[in-house]
C-alpha cells in the first residue's frame, strides 16, 4: 500500500532494504543508504532492539536524512528507553486519541495491574472484537471473515470509529505526526 501510494506522488523512491528479523548490524545497509543521499527514510522495523540498533548506527555514521516511522516504533519502550538518545528528530505517526481511549486504559489497568505499553493495544482489542463478531455472525473461513470486515462501518471501538473500505483498509482513523524533540513527543501536524 505504501509503495502504491508513493508511486502516485512526486516522491521518488531511491532504495528499498529488507532486513533479517535477527539482524542487529546495519552498517553496510546504512552506508548504501548514505550514498544514495535520500531526503527522508521510512523505517518500519517492528522489533524495538532492532530499530534501536539501526538508529544508533544511523547517528554514528552521521546521516542527516529525516527519519519517519510508524507508531509502533515511536512509542516502543525499548527504543525510547535503551536507545533514547538516538531517537532525537525521529518523526512517527500515531492515531489521534479517541474519545474512549481513557476508558480502555482504565479497564486494561484494572484487569492487568498496569497500563498498556502503547496506544495500539486498543486497536488490537478492537480488531479481535470485530473478528469475534464476524465469527458470531457465521463467518468461518478467512475469506468470510475478510468479507465481514469489509462491511464494517462506524464501529465505535476503544481506538476509533472504525470503517473499512472494499480492500479491507481502515478508512476512519485520524493520525497526527509526532517528532521526538529533546526526548519529548511534539505534535508537528
Amino acid at each position: 500500500i505504501f509503495k502504491d501510494v508513493l508511486s502516485k506522488s512526486t516522491i521518488k523512491v531511491v532504495g528499498e532494504y529488507k532486513f533479517n528479523p535477527d539482524q542487529r548490524d546495519f552498517q553496510t545497509d546504512i552506508i548504501k543508504i548514505k550514498e544514495s543521499n535520500p531526503d527522508a527514510i521510512f523505517l518500519p522495523i517492528a522489533a524495538g532492539n532492532q530499530t534501536g540498533s539501526f538508529l544508533k548506527r544511523f547517528v554514528e555514521l552521521g546521516l542527516k536524512s529525516k527519519l519517519y516511522a510508524p507508531e509502533s516504533v515511536g512509542q516502543d519502550n525499548t527504543v525510547r528507553g535503551d536507545f533514547g538518545r538516538y531517537t532525537e528528530g525521529l518523526i512517527f505517526y500515531r492515531s489521534v486519541k479517541y474519545k474512549k481511549s481513557d476508558e480502555f486504559v482504565a479497564k486494561f489497568e484494572k484487569k492487568y495491574g498496569r497500563q498498556p505499553t502503547t496506544r495500539t493495544a486498543a486497536t488490537s482489542y478492537d480488531t479481535v472484537m470485530i473478528i469475534a463478531e464476524a465469527v458470531k455472525s457465521g463467518a468461518r473461513t478467512s475469506q468470510e471473515i475478510a468479507r465481514y470486515i469489509m462491511r464494517v462501518k462506524n464501529y465505535d471501538g476503544y481506538s476509533n470509529l472504525i470503517t473499512f473500505n472494499e480492500r479491507g483498509q481502515l478508512e476512519t482513523e485520524g493520525v497526527e505526526l509526532v517528532q521526538i524533540q529533546e526526548g519529548e513527543n511534539v505534535i508537528v501536524k
